[in-house]
């Protein structure tokens, strides 16, 4: 056996490994319609992996896209088609606004702090480029609220945190080491590299690394296949927040008290590995390039299939947990929901916090009420003067009230608002009352004033 077999299968092992964990962590990431896309192209391009589509109830995906052209049709013609016209409704349902890099980070803020932090957050997240970069000065922030630099640095570093990791970041450098460090490898090879010699490695100056930090030029080839396992670009996964359509990845059913939960599979194909495929890989007079072509498919679809697998588990149990805690929400769509934040579900499932973002980020419920975004069921608590917590949902609902109640010939300013709410012993600060207003679709008091009749 060759001495360096050894080193040849490790540097293998270490590809495969970073190959296999990117894949699970972009098909858990993927909203059902993007996954079926995902699904058809590694189809056509690996003889491996086949699959057939689910025998379905209903639409397809085919009949909802073509949808549009044909009410066109129908309400020209002037036919009236009852079940025709329940169908467009219910597809309707299904149009929402894609969520932008802004709002997902906005959420994760929400969960994550409060007070002068929070005003901070919004700053710097309402800075960064599509791409997730922050482009302004961190020190005219700090001389914006008058604070000490530090601490727009320690409120930037729990950006860098959020899903998906590495935004915030102010070069490349700083966006790869933020994702090394959410997958605990500070102390790694890969680390040091970027941290020291970023440039050498866009180089492709293997050796000029290895001379530099007195290590073997294989062991800088393994910790590049984990730094290309990065993302340079983390914004680039949002879309500048057009419509698309929605399909609910979880579906509840009621049954009496009590919710049935199941996974939407039937817009995705049942994948296995080819048979016929399979049989060649056992021919004994099969051409060895070709063997090893088919074994590197093999594996490949392995993953895929096993990242799917793992997908779906995440979800299902990721939404049973908040079914089972929001139980309340559900029963009645006019109550508000509990305070709840990622880091519990993350604790209670043994997972990170990052995994539950991906499982919640863009994934939509089926219920009796209606589509709703999975994160519709996520709130930060706040903390009245009397020392209670309440939801940040509840405020939202307060607001709502507010609004609706008020005198349209002189509408209640967010200021205004704000006073209310303290009345009630809920302390929030004006800017957080616009953003929740603004979240909720209403207008400034200016735009909503009606003037009185002569």
């Amino acid at each position: 056996m060759p001495a360096d077999y050894g080193m040849e299968r490790s540097m293998r092992q270490v590809q495969y490994l970073s190959q296999q964990a990117r894949i699970t962590v972009h098909i858990l990431q993927l909203p059902l319609l993007e996954l079926r896309e995902y699904l058809a192209q590694e189809m056509m391009e690996n003889p491996m992996l086949e699959g057939n589509d689910r025998e379905q109830d209903g639409e397809n995906v085919d009949d909802i896209e073509s949808a549009d052209e044909y009410n066109f049709t129908t309400r020209r013609s002037g036919v009236y088609d009852e079940e025709e016209e329940e169908r467009r409704r219910y597809r309707e349902t299904l149009i929402t606004k894609e969520e932008t890099l802004e709002e997902h980070l906005l959420w994760q803020l929400d969960m994550s702090s409060g007070g002068v932090d929070h005003e901070i957050g919004e700053e710097i997240i309402g800075d960064l480029d599509h791409n997730g970069y922050l482009r302004s000065d961190t020190r005219q922030i700090a001389e914006k609220f008058y604070v000490p630099l530090e601490k727009i640095e320690e409120v930037l570093s729990l950006i860098q945190g959020f899903h998906p990791a590495g935004v915030g970041a102010r070069d490349p450098r700083e966006c790869l080491l933020a994702q090394l460090s959410s997958q605990g490898k500070e102390d790694t090879l890969g680390y040091r590299i970027v941290e020291t010699c970023l440039k050498d490695l866009e180089k492709g100056d293997d050796a000029g690394i290895a001379k530099k930090l007195y290590v073997k030029q294989e062991d800088v080839a393994k910790a590049r296949q984990l730094i290309n396992s990065l993302e340079p670009k983390p914004g680039r996964m949002f879309s500048p927040g057009e419509s698309v359509w929605a399909i609910p990845d979880i579906i509840i059913d009621r049954k009496g008290d009590r919710f049935s939960i199941s996974l939407n599979n039937r817009f995705l194909p049942k994948l296995r590995l080819s048979s016929y495929y399979l049989k060649l890989l056992k021919t004994k007079n099969a051409d060895d390039t070709v063997k090893g072509f088919l074994e590197e498919r093999k594996t490949k679809a392995q993953w895929v299939i096993g990242a799917i697998l793992q997908r779906q588990d995440t979800i299902k149990k990721v939404a049973e947990y908040i079914v089972d805690f929001q139980k309340d929400f559900l029963d009645d769509p006019w109550s508000s929901v509990k305070p709840l934040k990622m880091e519990e579900i993350a604790e209670d499932l043994g997972v990170s916090n990052s995994t539950v973002s991906r499982a919640v980020a863009k994934k939509y419920i089926q219920t009796e009420h209606g589509l709703l975004p999975l994160k519709r069921f996520f709130s930060t608590a706040l903390v009245t003067e009397k020392g209670e917590d309440i939801s940040a949902d509840l405020v939202r609902k307060k607001i709502d009230e507010m609004i609706s109640g008020e005198n349209k010939a002189k509408p209640l300013s967010d200021t205004d608002i704000a006073g209310r709410l303290k009345k009630d012993g809920i302390k929030i600060a004006r800017r957080t009352v616009t953003k929740y207003r603004e979240g909720m679709g209403l207008a400034a008091a200016g735009r909503r004033r009606k003037k009185q009749k002569d």
